[in-house]
This record gives structure tokens, C-alpha cells and sequence, in this order.
């Protein structure tokens, strides 16, 4: 299987998860974790994406479609067909979705029905493979396939960058929008291409799992089993610091950066790994 399934610990789900453990919070006698099961929630075991709305309603892209969770009641919505909903991205008052060889958009009506839209509007956009992320890139939304990246703005679509081999991943770090080649490695996209980065031909055999900025010119790039990597824009080389054999033993699945301090791991073998990235910058310098 080409994405392994840790359960609600995604990347969108991180910071919300992680922020309890690392502020200081009174306790109110409730449960800081609330466990449901597959017979509660009414739908397939594996979720793959999580995003929070405007209105602080929970969506989870599902096997069986987009479930929605508004803290009592749990609704299934199949209205795109009969489809594995591999993403979910919620902005403003649209959610976004994505399964095999179809994308679009859920909004809620006048009557407050939540109705779907696709975008999937022409044979070669229904013909893309799996959408496995989507993000928010300025006033654009992305879509990263399996074949290809397509950028639409106000529902129309502006350019699709396709791929000679399989685009494994993408990532929006400040600002840029990189997308992991299998054959080429870690590439930028700019206008209606995507450029190899300096040094991204290291990660052509490897799966980037996470990137995530320590500042404005230096970037963390964390792979599923060759730990973590450091991009300065100008080169990349392996991050020398002591967490990263951790980290490679962990393999790494998703990451998030907290508070400008901390750097987030979700991993396969090893839970949360969460670490304060300045005091290992620190330690590097002396």
C-alpha cells in the first residue's frame, strides 16, 4: 500500500493534538483524548486527511466519503459517488476533496445542505490517479496527484504540471510550493513548471514525508526511513544532529512546526516525536 494509514495522526491533525501537551492547561475533569470506533462513526476504518473548517466543524477524508463531525453527531457524505476520499482540505466556506480520477468541492445551500461540486470538468482531468493532498497556495488551490499538479484559482483551472514518472508528495513552506518526484527528487514549482532544487536529486529513492521551515532560508526535510535532512536554498545535506538515527528508526510519516519552536513528528514505529528545533540549531553552532 502506497500511504500507510496512522490513525487521526496526520499532519493536519498535529497541531491541535500536540498543543495540550506542550502548554500548561488546567484540568477540567473531561477527557483530553475521545476515542470512537468505526461502529460509532458509521463509516470505513482508514481516514486519510483531517481539516478543521471555519465554523470548527471536522472533516475526515474516509473510504467510504467525507465524514463530518460536529462534536455530537457523525454524518457521511457520498454525494461525489462511490469514491475513496484520499483528501480533505477546508477553506473558507468550501471543502475541498479529492479520490481517484475525481476532485471538487462541497458547500452547504441556502437550506443548509451540503452539496458537491467537481472540478473534474474534462477527460484529462478525470484521468489524474489518486489526489492524495491538497493545499491552499496564496489565492489558489492545488491538487497533487498521482499524475500531476493542477492549480486552480476562483474554480478555474490555471496550469497542470504533469509528471513523466509519479509526483509522491507536495508540500507549501514559506511560500513555495514543492512537489517530490519519484524520478527527478524534491522540485519547485514556479509559473508553469516545476524545477529541480539544488541537491533535491538525493531524494529520487527516498519518500519526503514532511517539510517544515526553521526560519526563512532554512527548511527541514524529513523522510519515511533516512531521517531528516537540511535545505539552506542553496544546498541540502543530512541534518547532523543527534535525534536523526532516532528519527530513522521511527519513520517518519507526517511533521508539523508549533509555536516557531517546536518540530513535530508523527511517526510509524515510535508515536509523536516532538523536539525544540532552537536548542538544536544551537548546539550544531557551537
Amino acid at each position: 500500500m502506497r500511504r500507510i494509514l496512522i490513525t487521526l495522526a496526520l499532519l493536519n491533525g498535529l497541531v491541535l493534538i500536540t498543543s495540550g501537551l506542550l502548554a500548561q492547561s488546567a484540568k477540567l475533569g473531561i477527557p483530553e483524548i475521545e476515542y470512537f470506533n468505526r461502529r460509532q462513526y458509521g463509516a470505513a476504518t482508514q481516514n486519510w486527511k483531517i481539516s478543521q473548517s471555519e465554523s470548527d466543524l471536522m472533516y475526515f477524508a474516509n473510504n467510504d466519503g467525507l465524514l463530518e463531525f460536529d462534536g455530537v453527531d457523525w454524518r457521511l457524505h457520498k454525494d461525489m459517488g462511490d469514491f475513496i476520499v484520499r483528501s480533505v482540505k477546508c477553506l473558507n466556506d468550501k471543502i475541498y476533496v479529492g479520490g481517484f480520477n475525481e476532485f471538487g468541492y462541497f458547500q452547504y445551500d441556502s437550506l443548509h445542505h451540503l452539496q458537491y461540486t467537481t472540478l473534474a470538468t474534462s477527460l484529462e482531468l478525470k484521468s489524474l490517479g489518486n489526489i492524495w493532498t491538497i493545499h491552499e497556495w496564496g489565492e489558489k488551490v492545488v491538487f497533487q496527484s498521482d499524475k500531476a499538479i493542477s492549480i486552480f484559482e476562483n474554480e478555474v483551472l490555471q496550469k497542470k504540471i504533469s509528471t513523466s514518472s509519479r509526483f509522491v508528495s507536495s508540500f507549501i513552506v514559506n511560500g513555495l510550493l514543492l512537489v517530490q518526484d519519484e524520478s527527478v527528487g524534491l522540485m519547485e514549482v514556479r509559473g508553469d513548471k516545476a524545477f529541480p532544487i539544488a541537491g533535491g536529486h538525493v531524494f529520487s529513492a527516498k519518500t519526503v514525508s514532511s517539510v517544515m521551515a526553521l526560519s526563512a532560508d532554512k527548511i527541514v526535510i524529513g523522510t519515511m526511513k533516512s531521517g531528516v535532512y537540511l535545505w539552506d536554498m542553496q544546498s541540502i545535506k543530512v541534518w547532523d544532529i543527534p535525534a536523526n538515527e532516532d528519527l530513522k528508526r521511527a519513520n517518519i510519516f507526517c511533521g508539523a512546526s508549533y509555536e516557531e519552536e517546536y518540530l513535530i513528528f508523527g511517526t510509524i514505529q515510535k508515536g509523536f516525536l516532538i523536539y525544540k528545533h532552537q536548542l538544536q540549531l544551537e548546539m550544531k553552532q557551537r
